[in-house]
């Protein structure tokens, strides 16, 4: 189960949260700041050292090109008709003026003209002749060991009329650029070394990287440094963080003025740093404690914030629970818990006195006292509650009238319904008596209209076969009116050649009168012929009388039979319409005989109704009674 906090461990618990979270983020923001300001500044300055320190060997080199070029201008060395042994007693005196660790002149090829023994005979394996062969200028070698001494070489051309004639080298001891190596300040363990474009270490306090000509490449091969490394040895001014056998370092390099050297500064980051983590440290102290004061305090307000507003829930749940007996303890403050916990025990004064002008308002009615009057002094909400019971008591007391007057009212209601309801029994008495007659003679009418529906379907079945037989009638008799039309037709074709045989007994009759004697024969088949024809023709226009006289009939036969089955599909119709009414009646009857039923049912009912009534009105009477003296018995105001 999850265990509950109180008000003030929430205070104490969300307020210390938001502290230490706040303490936490300020600290890691000053402290992320602080290491990102603290990096920025040291590389910054180590930058600028690199290159001041830079610019300090270019001004002591300086001093030595400068005394070079000086001495490279003078006739007695330049000249070329002043003998070797002058030269070589000017550079003996020049030496004694300037601590050389030896000075000599060489000719163009590299090879020694005069100078100190101790000088080489050549110089064309050294990088600072190449340099002097490609540029003509002055030059510095790189520094190198030699007869136990580390030295450092200045070479300037010898010029007659513009043209080299020869080169003037001297070779000075290193400790002049150890000298300001020496002299940088990089923390505890921090150096300095000087660097070629090859990454060649030819300048460093410890001479022993120097004489073991030590590569930076080769020396911390770090994927992480070779990007740092080639901006220095590509002669840029920058810083950076590396990481060297001590760890990671600070370095800062720049190019060295003159010379194709370049300046490299290192130093541990946590020799620097330890200051920075110390205040950091320092502070998250500082913060702890700042913390666990904060603490108490708030400890102290969340206290007194807490302690009313606990006091006051506790009071709250009481009164849920319905206790409003205890009085609230009141806050001495005169802020919102002070405000709270007064209109708190307001509250509760309010609402035990409501409560006890309600009960006490119930209590009255309970007791059958209607004229109680509703105490007027309710606030707020609060209004509505009075209004609701001054409602009730007035309702109840109008209720109370309205019983009494409907107490006099339901007997005199109860008296007639129970007179009324024996009314009712005879007149029911009777209708069951009439109700019985007339199923007897829907029952009669049920038998005749299934009387007539089999008349009405015999009636049907005989219309049917007349007007089928009719209709037969008058297929035979259009056939004999075709047949006639036929015999008519032949009438006719005999007709023509009756004609015809006539016209042929003429001609027949003309030609035996041409033909005299000879004819006679002739003449008389032709007669007989004629006779013949005319005969034909009579009995053909006899014949045709006879058929139009038959074709008339026929007609007139047909006429009639077609209105006959006219009239035999008109009985027909009439007939299915009668089939129809007889079905309609039929089904009205049987509607009928379900109605007497239903209101045979329904009869039953209200004989059963009609004596509950008669009961029920006797028990009215005796309730209506036991009301008014109920009502007789309560205190109530009477209605004006």
């Amino acid at each position: 189960m999850k265990k509950q906090r109180n008000l003030k461990q929430k205070i104490h618990f969300y307020v210390m949260a938001v502290a230490v979270l706040v303490s936490i983020l300020v600290m890691a923001i000053i402290s992320v700041g602080s290491i990102r300001s603290t990096n920025a500044i040291l590389l910054d300055n180590m930058q600028i050292t690199a290159r001041i320190a830079a610019q300090n060997i270019s001004s002591n080199l300086h001093l030595l090109t400068e005394r070079m070029y000086n001495f490279s201008q003078e006739t007695v060395l330049t000249d070329g008709t002043v003998s070797g042994e002058e030269k070589q007693a000017r550079l003996d005196e020049i030496k004694l003026q300037i601590e050389f660790v030896w000075l000599s002149a060489y000719d163009t090829s590299g090879n020694k003209l005069y100078g100190d023994a101790s000088a080489p005979d050549a110089i064309t394996d050294t990088d600072y002749y190449s340099m002097l062969t490609q540029t003509g200028n002055l030059v510095i070698g790189e520094p190198y060991y030699a007869d136990g001494i580390l030295q450092l070489c200045v070479g300037v051309a010898l010029k007659e009329e513009g043209e080299a004639t020869g080169y003037l080298v001297g070779s000075y001891k290193y400790d002049l650029l150890n000298d300001v190596l020496s002299q940088l300040v990089l923390g505890d363990t921090g150096s300095a070394c000087i660097l070629n474009g090859d990454g060649d270490i030819i300048g460093d306090r410890n001479t022993q990287n120097m004489r073991s000509r030590n590569n930076l490449y080769e020396m911390y091969p770090s994927s992480g440094n070779l990007g740092k490394f080639e901006d220095a040895t590509s002669f840029q001014t920058g810083s950076a963080v590396v990481r060297l056998d001590s760890g990671r370092n600070y370095a800062g390099y720049a190019p060295i003025p003159g010379t194709n050297w370049v300046l490299f500064l290192y130093a541990p980051v946590k020799e620097f740093m330890n200051d920075v983590y110390f205040a950091i440290l320092l502070s998250v102290l500082l913060s702890g404690a700042l913390l666990i004061a904060a603490g108490a305090v708030i400890a102290t307000v969340s206290r007194r914030i807490s302690d009313p507003i606990s006091n006051a829930t506790a009071r709250l749940q009481a009164l849920s629970d319905g206790d409003l007996t205890d009085e609230v303890i009141l806050s001495e403050s005169d802020d919102e818990t002070g405000i709270l916990t007064d209109a708190l025990s307001k509250t509760v004064v309010s609402l035990k006195k409501y409560i006890q002008d309600i009960d006490s308002c119930l209590s009255t009615l309970a007791g059958g006292d209607y004229t109680v009057q509703v105490p007027d002094d309710f606030r707020g909400d609060f209004v509505s509650i009075r209004d609701a019971l001054s409602n009730i008591t007035e309702a109840l007391n109008h209720t109370m009238n309205r019983m009494n007057q409907s107490s006099v009212e339901v007997s005199d209601c109860a008296r007639q319904l129970l007179e009324g309801s024996r009314e009712q029994a005879v007149i029911l008495k009777d209708m069951e008596e009439n109700m019985a007659a007339i199923t007897s003679s829907i029952e009669q009418n049920r038998g005749n209209v299934q009387e007539m529906e089999e008349c009405a379907d015999m009636a049907g079945q005989k219309t049917s076969m007349g007007s089928s037989n009719m209709e037969n009638m008058l297929e035979a008799m259009s056939q004999i009116h075709a047949t006639v039309e036929e015999i008519s037709k032949i009438s006719l074709l005999i007709e023509d050649i009756s004609k015809q045989t006539n016209i042929l007994s003429l001609n027949a009759s003309i030609e035996a009168g041409r033909a005299g004697k000879a004819g006679k024969g002739f003449a008389v088949v032709a007669g007989e012929i004629g006779s013949l024809s005319g005969q034909t023709a009579e009995a053909l226009q006899q014949t045709g009388e006879l058929i139009e006289r038959s074709t008339e009939t026929i007609r007139t036969g047909l006429a009639a039979a077609r209105q006959t089955a006219e009239a035999f599909r008109e009985i027909e119709e009439l007939t299915k319409q009668y089939q129809k009414i007889s079905l309609r009646i039929a089904e009205t009857v049987r509607q009928q005989t379900e109605a007497v039923a239903d209101a045979n049912d329904r009869l039953e009912t209200l004989q059963s109704i009609a004596g509950k009534n008669d009961s029920m009105a006797a028990e009215s009477m005796s309730q209506a009674e036991g009301l008014r003296d109920y009502v007789a018995q309560v205190k109530i105001k009477t209605d004006r």
